[in-house]
Parts: C-alpha cells; sequence; structure tokens
C-alpha cells in the first residue's frame, strides 16, 4: 500500500505539472508580452513544482483535519489541500518570475495571476483523481467463464430456524471516541444472555488482520468498509447478528454497505 500511494502521488505529480505549467507560461506570456520569458518560467518551475507538489502529497497523506482523525467530506479535504498547495506554488511561482525577469514587481503580478487560475484548476485536478481513483475501486472484475456459484443445499434460512433467530447486521457509525464499541459491546452481551448468536467487527479484529494492509487515506477508508461489508455479509449468510463499529465517515460508503449485505438486513446506528 504504501508503494502504491508513492506511485499516485508521483502520478498526481507529472499530471498537475502538465497543467501548472502551460497555465504559468500562458500567463507569464500575457503579462509580460514575451513568450519566451512564459517558456523559461514555465519549465523553470517544472522542476521546483515537481519536487514541492510531491512533498505536499506526501504530508496531506499522514494528516486529516477533524477533531475524529477523519475528513468528513472529500470535497472540504480538496478544497483545504487547494489553500495549502496554492501558498506554496505561488510563492515559488514568485520567487522564479522574480529571479528571471529580474522585476519584483512582475513576480508579484504573475504570482497573483495565477492564483485565481491555479485554485480553479487544482480543485478540479483534486476531483478529477478522487473520481478516478473510486472508480478504479469500485470497478467490477470481469466475469470469469470457470467461477461458477455452487447452490449449497444448506442456507441462510436453515442457519436462521436452527438458531431459532433471524440474522442481520447493526452497523454503529459515529466520531471516533463516540461509544460505538462500548454500545456494541453491551449489545452484543445482551443478545447473549438471550441465547442469540452473534459476532462483532470493529478495527481491533480487522485492521490488524484482514485490512492491515490498508491506510487511512480517503480511498483507503473506502476500500476497508467495502471488505468489511462483505465479511459482514458472510455472517450474515451463516445466521449470525452482526455488529459491526466503525467510523465510516462517507454516506456513499454506508449506502454500499446497504446493497452489498442487503437493505432488510441492515439497521444504522
Amino acid at each position: 500500500m504504501r508503494d502504491h500511494s508513492h506511485k499516485r502521488h508521483i502520478a498526481k505529480a507529472i499530471t498537475w505539472r502538465i497543467v501548472g505549467t502551460i497555465d504559468t507560461i500562458v500567463l507569464s506570456w500575457i503579462i509580460t508580452g514575451n513568450p519566451w520569458t512564459g517558456l523559461k518560467i514555465g519549465f523553470a518551475e517544472v522542476i521546483t513544482k515537481m519536487g514541492l507538489y510531491y512533498l505536499h502529497e506526501r504530508v496531506w497523506f499522514k494528516i486529516n483535519l477533524s477533531k475524529s482523525g477523519v475528513m468528513r467530506e472529500s470535497r472540504k479535504r480538496h478544497i483545504a489541500k487547494t489553500f495549502t498547495w496554492r501558498a506554496v506554488g505561488t510563492l515559488d511561482t514568485m520567487l522564479l518570475s522574480w529571479i528571471i525577469t529580474g522585476s519584483p514587481l512582475t513576480g508579484v503580478k504573475i504570482g497573483i495571476a495565477e492564483l485565481i487560475t491555479k485554485m480553479i484548476l487544482y480543485y478540479f485536478h483534486e476531483r478529477v483523481w478522487y473520481r478516478l481513483i473510486l472508480a478504479l475501486r469500485n470497478d467490477k472484475v470481469p466475469e470469469m467463464k470457470n467461477i461458477v456459484k455452487h447452490n449449497f443445499s444448506v442456507g441462510r434460512n436453515d442457519r436462521n430456524s436452527r438458531n431459532g433467530h433471524n440474522s442481520f447486521l447493526l452497523w454503529f457509525t459515529g466520531l471516533s471516541g463516540s461509544g460505538k464499541s462500548t454500545i456494541a459491546n453491551a449489545v452484543e452481551r445482551a443478545l447473549q444472555e438471550r441465547h442469540i448468536h452473534t459476532y462483532t467487527l470493529d478495527g481491533d479484529n480487522v485492521r490488524h488482520g484482514l485490512n492491515k494492509n490498508l491506510s487511512f487515506s480517503p480511498e483507503d477508508r473506502t476500500e476497508n468498509i467495502r471488505r468489511i461489508a462483505e465479511v459482514a455479509h458472510l455472517m450474515v449468510d451463516a445466521g449470525l447478528v452482526v455488529l459491526a463499529a466503525f467510523v465510516s465517515p462517507y454516506k456513499a460508503d454506508r449506502e454500499r454497505i446497504r446493497e452489498i449485505v442487503g437493505a432488510e438486513n441492515y439497521i444504522e446506528i
């Protein structure tokens, strides 16, 4: 996963540099009236900004802004990243323009001009990459002809009948430290006293095993929840009442859980 994030950040650095450099060249050309000056500034910033952008991505990969340790909305995260990168990028452009043109005023003009255009371009660049990652993760695996679903003679209804109760998923969501696992534990204890077959899923028994290769980036959080939903689905099919306690901040992720497990089997708390 670490290698994957490094490669993704390098790829993002390259795609953004292409967009950003073209924008700088055009703006510098318009302001100075000299296309060669625009090219010089554009190519000079390719080297500096490639390195700066990569480091900016690495820093943001390791941090979150919310008190719970999670960014609740990808859009807010991308807006915050847009502002921090623009501050770094604009200062770099001003300095390079000053050095190349010999005029600090020209450097300031170019920096201010690109402030607006690049804020917009960077934000949409982040949105495109976010949707690209989700599309790749959500892509359906091509159907393989040699995989055939087997119909077993014992099914969920048989297991529920033998257990003496229905099976379903109780999904506890909320901020970190809000008491999800504590409540789930108390509910499971109460169900056990009524001889209900249960199992609780939380970070302790998932993050240290099944999902130990996932980080806390928005994309990996989505994959983390998807895997948990698939495991919960199997457990519900096995006849268990499953209790899952996870922050799960994204509404889209929780809707996907409902689809995987089945709306009739999903209770969100």
